[in-house]
C-alpha cells in the first residue's frame, strides 16, 4: 500500500514539475490596447505603452497634418496581477512656437501572455529520438548595449533610474530619479539637490561662474544632461561645448536658453549670488510661471506647476 502511494506521489511530482517547468520556459509577451494577437507582441508593458499606444497614435496624426508631433509624460503603471497595466500620455503638436495637446492617453496594455512553442528547424531534428535539439548559443553582445544592473559598457558605468511618485490626473505630475557613476567624479558637474551623481526631472538649473561678468555657464536639464557655455572676454555670444544648444543673455542680466533636442525654451530674471537660477520658466508661450521655484520641467503645463508649486513648498 504504502509503495503504491509513494509511485503515485513520485508521478504527480513529475508531473508538476514538467507543468511548471514548461510554463517557466515559454517565451511571454505584452499586447497594446487593441488586444490583438495578429499584431505586434512586446517584449515589456512599457514597449506596449511607448511604442504600441504612444508612438502609434502620434505616427496617425502625422500622417495627416505636416506639424511637428511628439509624446510626453510617459507612465507606465504597476504589476497588479490582473494581466493588464495602466498606460498613459499626451500626444502634443507644435503650432505656433509652442506646444498644444492633441490627445490625452489614458488606457490598459495586456500580458504577459505565452508565446506558442516555435516550430522545430527541420535541420535541428535529433534523427534518433526525434526531438528537437536547441540551436548553439551566442554569448557576444552588441557594442555599447545595456545589460546587468544595468550597466552601460560604451561608458564603463552603472545605471540606475528610478520613478518615486505619480500622481492622478490626465497630466500626472511625477518625481523621477536617475543615477550615473560617472557624475560623481565630473569636476565640470555641479552637485545638484541629490549629490553630483543622481539627477531628477525636476533638475533644471543654470549656474554662472562667476557670479558677476560671467564667462562660464552650465545648465543641468531635468534628465541629468550637463550643457555647457563658454564666451570669452569681452565678446557678446555664448558658445556651446558639447551641443547644439543656444544661450542668450541680455543686456539687463536675464537668460535665454534653447534646447534643441525638442525646441524647448526657458528664460530667468533672477540669479542668486551663487549662480544658481530662480524661475526657470517654462515653453516660452506657455501662461503660468513659477518664480518660487527654481526647478521646472520645460514641458510642465498650468496645472502640472501648479502641483510642482505644492511639492517644492
Amino acid at each position: 500500500m504504502k509503495s503504491s502511494i509513494a509511485k503515485w506521489l513520485w508521478i504527480l511530482l513529475g508531473f508538476l514539475a514538467l507543468l511548471f517547468g514548461t510554463h517557466a520556459n515559454a517565451a511571454s509577451y505584452w499586447l497594446d490596447s487593441r488586444y490583438d494577437t495578429s499584431q505586434t507582441h512586446f517584449p515589456t508593458p512599457e514597449d506596449a505603452c511607448v511604442i504600441g499606444e504612444l508612438q502609434r497614435r502620434m505616427a496617425g496624426y502625422t500622417a495627416t497634418s505636416p506639424l511637428p508631433h511628439r509624446y510626453s509624460n510617459a507612465y507606465t503603471g504597476p504589476d497588479m496581477g490582473l494581466g493588464e497595466r495602466i498606460c498613459r500620455g499626451n500626444i502634443e503638436k507644435r503650432q505656433f512656437n509652442i506646444w498644444l495637446p492633441v490627445e490625452v492617453v489614458d488606457t490598459l496594455v495586456y500580458g504577459p501572455l505565452e508565446e506558442p512553442a516555435p516550430a522545430c528547424d527541420p535541420s535541428l531534428v535529433d534523427p534518433i529520438t526525434g526531438k528537437c535539439a536547441a540551436p548553439e548559443q551566442s554569448c557576444r553582445r552588441d557594442d555599447g548595449a545595456i545589460f546587468g544592473a544595468p550597466i552601460l559598457p560604451a561608458t564603463a558605468e552603472k545605471y540606475r533610474s528610478e520613478i518615486d511618485f505619480v500622481d492622478g490626473g490626465p497630466s500626472p505630475l511625477s518625481f523621477q530619479r536617475t543615477y550615473r557613476s560617472t557624475w560623481g567624479a565630473d569636476a565640470a558637474r555641479p552637485a545638484g539637490s541629490l549629490s553630483k551623481a543622481w539627477a531628477h526631472n525636476h533638475a533644471t538649473a543654470l549656474r554662472a561662474t562667476p557670479a558677476v561678468t560671467p564667462t562660464a555657464v552650465a545648465i543641468n536639464n531635468a534628465e541629468g544632461t550637463l550643457r555647457a557655455f563658454t564666451k570669452a572676454s569681452g565678446a557678446t555670444n555664448w558658445t556651446t561645448t558639447n551641443s547644439a544648444d543656444t544661450l542668450v543673455q541680455a543686456g539687463n542680466g536675464t537668460w535665454s536658453y534653447r534646447r534643441a533636442d525638442d525646441d524647448a525654451e526657458g528664460s530667468s530674471d533672477k540669479q542668486t549670488p551663487n549662480g544658481a537660477i530662480n524661475g526657470f520658466l517654462g515653453v516660452i508661450g506657455r501662461p503660468g510661471g513659477m518664480e518660487s521655484c527654481n526647478q521646472v520641467t520645460p514641458v510642465a503645463t498650468v496645472a502640472e506647476r501648479a502641483r510642482a508649486a505644492r511639492l517644492h513648498a
